[in-house]
């Protein structure tokens, strides 16, 4: 008797924890977390990983606001690629900023990062010249 109670029991609690399982999903590792460094950097298609950010930065800023100060942004590829969550970290000037912003939000998709071969979330942190 004891034993057809233990096992529905058992399975009692292996149906709950599906169900729960099934309600609660949990999202994968490369989601919530977010990495500074990983074994595979993101980088743009065809050039090196920082360099060629500050790169694409300087040239995707418009002249105007080019000049010789240091601002610099914040930002996270995720695992998709896309650039999410830019924010200046040390500004120059409100305009500046705002160019620098811009700039970041006009990146074009990134090869993502890469941790034990999955896809992950990677932030940067990078200086842009502005006036």
């Amino acid at each position: 008797m004891r034993f057809v109670s233990f096992l529905i029991l058992s399975v009692l609690l292996l149906f709950a924890q599906t169900l729960l399982a099934q309600t609660l999903p949990v999202p994968p590792d490369s989601v919530r977390r977010v990495y500074i460094y990983v074994e595979q950097m993101p980088e743009l298609p065809g050039k090196p990983v920082v360099s060629g950010i500050m790169r694409e930065l300087q040239e995707l800023l418009e002249p105007a606001a080019r000049g010789d100060k240091r601002a610099f942004v914040t930002f996270t590829v995720g695992p998709s690629g896309c650039v999410y969550g830019a924010k200046i970290i040390k500004g120059v000037s409100a305009a500046a900023d705002a160019a620098v912003l811009r700039a970041v939000a006009r990146l074009p998709r990134f090869v993502p990062g890469k941790q034990n071969g999955r896809a992950v979330s990677v932030s940067f942190t990078v200086p842009v010249a502005v006036k």
